[in-house]
């Protein structure tokens, strides 16, 4: 199901921007390879990269419980092509571990039900997340 969620949110914003992406997509994974995320988008990657007819990056950057990769995210140019997969942990429980967080995940982040974060800048992606929380199928 989530996995429908997923190509369903990614062919919404082609939809939306046929001119998205105009280069490589970096998607950044918090965890070592091998670990479930990672297993995933190595498994749905490719698949998007051909819907989107660019190569997606996968960018895996560890440590700090996470908070390495995703702070990588939040720091980005805000031209949606840097994006996070992650587990919830990093957004949900980091902020109340971790004293000093790199990142403000209120301020910085849309949580999606499907366990990636994106910048509030990343207006047509933050359209894609919040409809498919509205409307889960």
């Amino acid at each position: 199901m989530r996995f429908a969620a997923c190509l369903w949110a990614c062919s919404a914003l082609l939809a939306d921007a046929q001119s998205y992406p105009q280069r490589p997509v970096r998607l950044i994974i918090p965890f070592p390879a091998a670990t479930s995320p990672d297993v995933v988008m190595r498994i749905v990657g490719p698949i998007i990269s051909e819907m989107w007819g660019q190569p997606m990056i996968i960018d895996n950057r560890t440590g700090a419980s996470g908070n390495l990769g995703a702070n990588a995210v939040a720091t980005a140019a805000a031209d949606g092509h840097t994006l996070l997969y992650t587990v919830n942990s990093v957004i949900c429980a980091n902020p109340h571990l971790v004293p000093k967080m790199p990142f403000d995940t209120g301020a910085n982040a849309l949580s999606g039900s499907f366990g990636k974060i994106v910048r509030d800048d990343h207006a047509k992606w933050g359209k894609v997340i919040r409809d498919a929380n509205i409307k889960p199928e």
